[in-house]
C-alpha cells in the first residue's frame, strides 16, 4: 500500500503517449506496399515465434486457401535462415506460394499474396497499411507491443500469455482484442472478422478510440512536477 495516499495523484499511462508519437512519426514516411497487387484484405502476424506458428500457422493456411482476396505479411521475431525455411516449408506443403522481402526488395513488390519479412525495424510502418493484426509472444514469454496496431485502427488478436500488457487486457474488454487457445479458435475469428467488415472496423474503431482518449499523461506529469518544484526553477 502507497504509504502516502494524499500526495499520489495518476495521471495516465505515458505509455499510451510513447506510441502515439512514434505512430505520427511512421505516417510522415512513405507506406511500404509489398505487393504487387495491392488490393484486397491484409492480415499481419508481428514478432512471431515458433510457440505462435504452431498455433497460428494452421489457422493462416486455412483462410489463405479458402479466401482468394487475402495478402498475408509474416514477420518472424528471429530471422534464423531454419526458422524461416520452416515457415516456407509449412506453406510450400499446403501448396501456398511465399517470398520473402529481401528477395523481392530489389525490384520493389512480390506476386505472390504471402510475404515474409525476413528484415528488422519495419512492423510499424507495415501495420500502416494492414487491416488485421495477430501479435507474437504470447504463446511463449508474453505478448509484444499490442497498441502499434491498435493505434491504426486494427483488431489484435493474440494468445493466452498477455498479463504482462495492461493495454492487451484494456482491449479485451472493449472488444478491439480476442484472445485465442488454440489453431479451431484461430480459424473461427479469422472467419468472422474477414467475413464480416462492419465487426472488424467496429473492433479497429474502438481501440483506436482508447489509445487517443489515453493521450496526454506526459504533460500532466511534467507539469505537475513544474508546481511542486516550482522553486527550483
Amino acid at each position: 500500500v502507497f504509504p502516502f495516499p494524499d500526495k499520489m495523484k495518476v495521471t495516465g499511462d505515458t505509455r499510451f503517449d510513447q506510441v502515439y508519437a512514434k505512430v505520427t512519426a511512421v505516417r510522415e514516411k512513405e507506406k511500404i506496399e509489398l505487393f504487387e497487387e495491392n488490393s484486397g484484405l491484409k492480415i499481419i502476424a508481428g514478432s512471431i515465434w515458433p510457440a505462435d506458428e504452431k498455433h497460428v500457422m494452421p489457422a493462416f493456411v486455412t483462410v489463405m486457401q479458402k479466401y482468394d482476396h487475402l495478402k498475408l505479411i509474416l514477420v518472424p521475431h528471429e530471422l534464423h535462415e531454419s526458422h524461416i525455411a520452416d515457415i516456407e516449408q509449412v506453406l510450400s506443403e499446403a501448396g501456398l506460394e511465399s517470398e520473402r522481402y529481401s528477395h523481392f526488395a530489389d525490384r520493389g513488390k512480390t506476386k505472390k499474396n504471402i510475404a515474409i519479412v525476413d528484415t528488422i525495424g519495419m512492423l510499424a510502418l507495415l501495420y500502416k497499411d494492414t487491416d488485421l493484426a495477430y501479435v507474437g509472444g504470447s504463446f511463449d514469454s508474453g505478448v509484444h507491443n499490442v497498441m502499434e496496431p491498435a493505434v491504426f485502427g486494427q483488431p489484435v488478436i493474440f494468445g493466452p500469455k498477455h498479463l504482462n500488457s495492461f493495454e492487451a487486457l484494456e482491449l479485451i474488454k472493449i472488444g478491439s482484442a480476442f484472445e485465442i487457445n488454440s489453431s479451431l479458435e484461430m480459424e473461427r475469428l479469422l472467419d468472422k472478422l474477414i467475413e464480416d467488415n462492419a465487426t472488424r472496423k467496429d473492433s479497429g474503431s474502438k481501440g483506436r478510440a482508447l489509445i487517443l482518449n489515453n493521450l496526454g499523461a506526459t504533460e500532466k506529469i511534467v507539469n505537475q512536477l513544474k508546481e511542486r518544484y516550482a522553486f527550483l526553477s
